[in-house]
């Protein structure tokens, strides 16, 4: 094949590496450590069934944590086809380029560029003038969105504080499983509620709420359906407080959640199970 396949894979990883690098910090400790796990499973080829070495993983993970640290400063590479170059951002040139050999490329930064769809994240962009000028715009966004995740971080300190070291035993205790994934979802609501949509509220921050939203997906979605409704009353109406009503509910909610499992002992056979039902029941619905 005449577009030099390997090189072109090992020039999208290179910029994959640099995006991991510098964004990862973005994300929630607790966040980011489950998509590096997840990133390792798919690395290894290990099966969602399989149960992940734990040294193994620690290893990776380190070598990992080395390469990010020679990348933060780095530049993303050009993308080469048939001997021609692209900036790694013009997915529509390079994929104009890949399509007639079978391939499609994404820079997975395009998602950057989501201003003109009609969902959350897309609202979120649209705040930002991407088109003009990216890198300020992502330089600004990332501005706001660091206070977002500060918040977050201030509310997971306290949901720590909440429910101390017997929540963590727990979550080890249903590492894997459906269970795991609903106790960090509660405790990121619980998180949000306490801090993150509290202060995005009353500091009038409407591009972090529409990020906000436009990251409640998987579990966390299911188990926070009324967020998104109350999140369309302030989009119909411009009223915020409805927002932050919920927040309060939120905080007792979640915290009495969280509080009734920590009455299951972590060496029962069926603590899964009993986390799963007790979740199940409570759904925060509108």
């Amino acid at each position: 094949m005449s577009v030099g396949i390997e090189k072109l894979i090992e020039t999208v990883q290179h910029n994959c590496d640099i995006a991991d690098a510098q964004h990862g910090g973005d994300y929630t400790m607790c966040t980011y450590l489950m998509k590096m796990r997840e990133y390792f499973r798919w690395v290894g080829g290990y099966g969602f069934s399989d149960r992940i070495p734990a040294d193994e993983l620690g290893d990776w993970l380190e070598s990992r944590e080395g390469r990010f640290n020679e990348l933060e400063e780095a530049d993303f590479s050009s993308i080469e086809v048939d001997g021609r170059q692209a900036d790694p951002f013009d997915a529509e040139l390079i994929n104009s380029w890949l399509n007639p050999h079978g391939l499609v490329y994404s820079a997975g930064l395009e998602t950057w560029r989501w201003n003109s769809l009609d969902n959350p994240m897309g609202r979120a962009f649209a705040c930002y003038d991407l088109e003009t000028d990216i890198e300020e715009a992502l330089s600004l966004i990332a501005d706001h969105e660091l206070e977002s995740v500060r918040q977050h971080e201030i509310g997971e300190y306290l949901a720590g504080q909440m429910l101390g070291d017997k929540w963590n035993h727990l979550l080890m205790a249903v590492s894997g499983t459906p269970a795991e994934l609903m106790m960090r979802g509660l405790r990121d609501h619980l998180a949000d509620c306490l801090a993150t949509i509290p202060y995005l509220v009353e500091d009038g921050r409407e591009s972090s709420i529409h990020f906000l939203l436009g990251n409640l997906s998987g579990m966390r979605a299911q188990l926070f359906p009324s967020l998104r409704v109350e999140y369309e009353k302030w989009r119909e109406s411009g009223d915020r407080r409805g927002l932050l009503e919920l927040s309060k509910r939120g905080q007792d909610h979640w915290q009495q959640l969280a509080e009734s499992l920590l009455v299951f002992d972590e060496g029962d056979p069926h603590l899964r199970h009993q986390v799963e039902e007790a979740v199940n029941n409570a759904i925060m619905k509108a």
